[in-house]
């Protein structure tokens, strides 16, 4: 086994940088959630769904719910992704492709 010595200052460092990516990722989700919830009901119900997050409902059910196949609740979920994007490229916060 192999142990490491970190001096103070190191530790504080390494601290420091802990902190900062802790903040820059709750800040990111925040601003992913806020554009989430931008997006037309149907849409964000899409994205919510295709991306698995617990409170949504499944694709197999938003398409039975909307009386439409699969697919085009996929289709809904990449046009709001790519709706996204855009918004988020013209915000300047990345530098996504679309």
């Amino acid at each position: 086994m192999i142990f490491f010595s970190l001096s103070d200052r190191d530790a504080e460092r390494l601290a420091e940088r802990s902190t900062l990516a802790m903040v820059l990722e709750t800040e990111s989700r925040r601003l992913l959630f806020a554009a989430i919830n931008s997006l037309p009901s149907q849409e964000k119900q899409a994205v919510l769904s295709k991306y698995g997050f617990p409170e949504a409902p499944t694709i197999r059910e938003l398409a039975a719910k909307w009386g439409c196949e699969r697919q085009r609740v996929y289709q809904i979920a990449e046009q709001a992704i790519r709706r996204l994007c855009v918004r988020l490229k013209l915000r300047g916060l990345t530098n996504a492709s679309t």
